[in-house]
């Protein structure tokens, strides 16, 4: 009874400090538009950090029927390379700045999030912008990464554990 009691007193504790939290933080949510585009973010100035996501409400759903995976194919491919910069030049820059990067595809929507240190956010969203601007695809690589993605759904197929 005691255990429980203890339980319930803690879970109880991890409520009132989640929802105190969540009040401090509601206070620093700040909201802009950018020339039509909502923009919101939280400043927090005690880490010297960064976390970027970005939204777009457009998912897999989109893909045309004969490009099935194009978006997420898209988004995987963006560090291969650009015009001005190799694939290797674009991972040493990114891991002199220590930055992260990830995306998320669903039916409904995209993420695409960077996260590393505020004083080279300059340096590293000028990288990445780039990236995402400046993108090129080389059918050579278009076709490894369709080969690679057909050979994962058969290997999907033939691993009775997988399905």
């Amino acid at each position: 009874m005691r255990n429980k009691l203890l339980q319930i007193c803690f879970v109880s504790l991890l409520i009132v400090s989640g929802t105190l939290s969540a009040s401090d933080i509601s206070n620093q949510v700040k909201k802009l538009n950018w020339n039509g585009l909502d923009v919101v973010w939280i400043e927090e100035n005690r880490f010297p950090t960064y976390n970027l996501s970005v939204y777009y409400a457009d998912g897999a759903l989109s893909d045309a029927e004969s490009r099935r995976g194009e978006t997420e194919m898209m988004f995987n491919m963006t560090d291969i390379g650009t015009r001005r910069y190799s694939q290797k030049q674009i991972a040493d820059a990114l891991d002199f700045y220590g930055v992260g990067w990830s995306s998320q595809i669903t039916h409904e929507y995209s993420t695409f999030s960077i996260n590393g240190l505020v004083k080279d956010i300059g340096p590293t969203l000028k990288m990445v912008c780039h990236m995402l601007t400046n993108a090129s695809y080389p059918e050579k690589i278009l076709n490894r990464e369709k080969n690679r993605i057909k050979n994962g759904i058969k290997s999907l197929l033939n691993s009775k554990g997988q399905l």
